[in-house]
């Protein structure tokens, strides 16, 4: 799994580009802890490059929403593959996580 970092105005956009399943997920949640310990608590999760998630990734996710929300932060998911945004229909998330179509919407989603 790669993890590309982009600040904005406020918030900052990872990209993530891979598998997000049980060997990818520990360095996955590392780098999610290290921005939020930075102080990145808006944060824009950009799916559209993650062909694969398995309960470890959901597992990642769920953990690091509930962290960021701690700090009354926020946290947005933006361009779900079809793959993702199946198995988010099916763990019951998509009215759990904040999600945008597009980067556009994420941004406007996390500055609000």
């Amino acid at each position: 799994m790669k993890l590309d970092s982009t600040p904005g105005d406020g918030f900052l956009t990872l990209e993530l580009n891979g598998r997000l399943d049980t060997l990818s997920a520990p360095g996955v949640e590392a780098a999610f802890d290290a921005h939020i310990e930075a102080g990145s608590t808006r944060l824009i999760l950009n799916m559209n490059n993650v062909h694969f998630i398995n309960s470890a990734g959901l597992r990642v996710l769920m953990t690091t929403a509930k962290k960021i929300a701690r700090e009354n932060g926020k946290l947005v998911f933006c361009k779900l593959p079809p793959e993702v945004q199946s198995v988010f229909e099916i763990g019951g998330l998509l009215s759990i996580f904040l999600i945008a179509n597009d980067e556009p919407a994420a941004r406007d989603m996390v500055k609000a």
